[in-house]
């Protein structure tokens, strides 16, 4: 599918974010931002997700009034999971003097690969979704990120939670060794039972995207008598490893981070997810006024589990939208210095602050397994 049919598909689609055209100049009276998300390709379930948070920030934010008296426009631009394209479409986002911040790109490929070309803009870019484990002198000046980082501090505390909780004693780790951001969690993992656990990684199995047969690897995760198996990688994967290890008779626990979020996965394997444990900084369950209406405007629209990464790109948008009005102008630089003294935002996937940029300062983890209907409730 070209771009030109992809915006005629997305323009028309009921529930997506429709945008007037790629790079269009903007209307008297809009304030444009630029989004980059992977909606096509091995990634896209994580990208379509995010363009219906965007959706939703978009349309409660014009209801509302706009921002600064003036209608909020995102260009959302699909990468097609491809690093390259998301290089390319910063550039010309950065070439378009009306674009006053970026939303994206999405997760941790994308994001690696813009680094040195977001160091060269003053322009406020929001990575989604991102889990490589980062020093605040790793970022260019203008790039922040909006999602919960495992660190292996945070990892540490949520396995021994979840240790004894479940009684997980050992622990078998999936990666996949093609994706970037699988290889990132998967350290803090191994550098998380290095700060001392109680736990045992007992086995460790890597794969390559678009494996389809995890039998071998399985075997030998139940040869090492794992307790639980903390899987790293993406849905499309994880949805094929869960069910295979059941019918191979693992009991114990499926365990990881932000991917295990995807409510497709649920969905997808159904009864033979649980137990099935991942730390999230979302709740949907939450009674925080901003969750209870981003909630209830979520399901209004797609009838559906909210997913993590529609969160994060909802916060995403208000964040800037939050930059913009103490910046009271949609002006780049002036937006720029604002998002990086953001200081506690209260949004859906928790409280935001940046020092300068880079990552919240203020992150805390909720966490969370499959409960008996299949919604994501308190680990008990």
């Amino acid at each position: 599918m070209d771009r030109r049919t992809l915006l005629a598909v997305l323009a028309s689609a009921p529930g997506m974010l429709a945008t007037r055209g790629a790079f269009a100049a903007p209307l008297a009276g809009e304030i444009r931002i630029g989004g980059l998300a992977f909606l096509t390709g091995r990634f896209s379930s994580y990208g379509v997700e995010a363009q219906k948070g965007l959706k939703i920030a978009v349309d409660t934010i014009n209801v509302g009034g706009g921002i600064l008296g003036r209608k909020l426009v995102v260009d959302l631009q699909d990468t097609q999971s491809d690093s390259a394209q998301a290089i390319s479409l910063l550039r010309r986002f950065a070439g378009s003097d009306d674009v006053v911040a970026v939303v994206g790109p999405i997760g941790t490929p994308d994001m690696l690969a813009i680094l040195p070309v977001a160091a060269q803009l003053d322009l406020a870019i929001l990575s989604v979704g991102s889990q490589k484990t980062m020093a605040k002198s790793d970022f260019p000046p203008d790039l922040f990120r909006v999602c919960l980082i495992g660190t292996p501090q945070l990892i540490r505390s949520v396995l021994d939670k979840v240790a004894a909780a479940k009684n997980i004693k050992r622990i078998g780790l999936f990666t996949d060794r093609s994706n970037d951001s699988s290889q990132a969690e998967s350290k803090a993992v191994r550098d998380a039972m290095g700060l001392g656990t109680g736990l045992e990684l007992v086995a460790q199995e890597t794969y390559t995207s678009g494996d389809k047969d995890f039998s071998v690897l399985i075997g030998k995760m139940l040869r090492a008598n794992v307790d639980a198996m903390y899987l790293s990688g993406t849905t499309n994967e994880d949805v094929i490893i869960i069910p295979q290890a059941r019918t191979r008779g693992f009991k114990g626990v499926f365990l990881g981070g932000a991917t295990l979020t995807d409510p497709k996965i649920v969905q997808l394997v159904g009864a033979a997810a649980p137990p099935y444990v991942m730390f999230t900084p979302f709740d949907a369950r939450s009674d925080r006024p901003v969750v209870v209406d981003f909630v209830a405007a979520y399901r209004k629209a797609y009838d559906t589990q909210v997913a993590t990464y529609a969160a994060y790109a909802y916060d995403a948008v208000m964040l800037v939208k939050n930059a913009l009005i103490r910046a009271g102008a949609p002006d780049r630089k002036a937006v720029l210095a604002a998002m990086g003294t953001t200081k506690d935002f209260q949004g859906v996937t928790g409280d935001y602050s940046f020092d300068g940029r880079g990552d919240n300062t203020t992150p805390e983890p909720y966490i969370m397994e499959v409960g008996p209907s299949g919604t994501f409730i308190p680990m008990k």
